[in-house]
């Protein structure tokens, strides 16, 4: 069942009932010498590169994960059980999300812990 794109003021109830995944990127303005840098590439508005600096991308998730449960797409942000941030610098300033119900966890499958010995 498609999901509608824009919350409706008068719904009361949240979009997301079960596990969700949110998938955010946000794309901050390129500082002057990052321009300067990658002068070439500016008037393409598709071109991003890795921002390094702050603000904390923990504290930019939290404060957009805190508004929409506030605009009830689902009912507890205890609900996000997959989550992907991306953090960049672009010609194009942006913040892209992605909500969708989460994938049903496979009874059994290996979990692949991603920790380096």
């Amino acid at each position: 069942m498609p999901w509608p794109t824009t919350p409706d003021p008068k719904l009361k109830a949240p979009f997301f009932f079960g596990p969700v995944y949110l998938e955010l990127t946000y794309v901050f303005p390129m500082t002057k010498a990052e321009i300067a840098k990658h002068v070439e590439h500016v008037a393409d508005d598709s071109f991003i590169i890795h921002k390094t600096t702050r603000p904390d991308i923990d504290n930019a998730a939290k404060l957009l994960i805190d508004v929409l449960t506030n605009a009830i797409f689902w009912h507890d942000d205890a609900q996000i059980t997959d989550l992907r941030i991306r953090k960049r610098a672009g010609s194009s300033p942006r913040i892209e999300v992605v909500i969708r119900e989460s994938e049903p966890c496979m009874v059994g499958a290996p979990v692949a812990t991603g920790l380096v010995s």
